[in-house]
C-alpha cells in the first residue's frame, strides 16, 4: 500500500470523483436553464444511477475489482455536496 494510504480513502476518492463529475452535469445545466428542482434533482439521479450501475458491473464482470454498497453511498455523498457547493456558488454570483 502506498505510504499515504488510510482507511476510508476509497471513499474519498469515491466522493471527490462523482462531487466533480455531478458538479460539471449540474453547472452545465444551471448555464442553459434557470433552477428547476425537479430536472436539477433528475440529474442527480441519474448521476447515482450511474455509480451504482458501475459498482454492478464491477461486482458481476470484472474479477479484479468489486463492487461495494459503501462505494454507492459515498457517490451519493459527493452528488449531493457537490450540487450544494454549486447551489451556494451560483446564489453568490448572483
Amino acid at each position: 500500500a502506498p505510504h499515504f494510504y488510510f482507511k476510508g480513502l476509497d471513499k474519498i476518492i469515491h466522493a471527490l470523483m462523482y462531487g466533480i463529475l455531478s458538479f460539471l452535469v449540474l453547472n452545465e445545466y444551471l448555464k442553459r436553464n434557470a433552477f428547476r428542482l425537479l430536472p436539477f434533482s433528475l440529474l442527480m439521479l441519474i448521476t447515482w444511477a450511474y455509480s451504482i450501475i458501475m459498482e454492478l458491473l464491477q461486482f458481476y464482470f470484472v474479477e479484479y475489482r468489486s463492487g461495494d454498497i459503501k462505494d454507492a453511498l459515498a457517490n451519493i455523498l459527493g452528488i449531493f455536496i457537490a450540487a450544494i457547493i454549486l447551489l451556494i456558488y451560483k446564489r453568490i454570483r448572483s
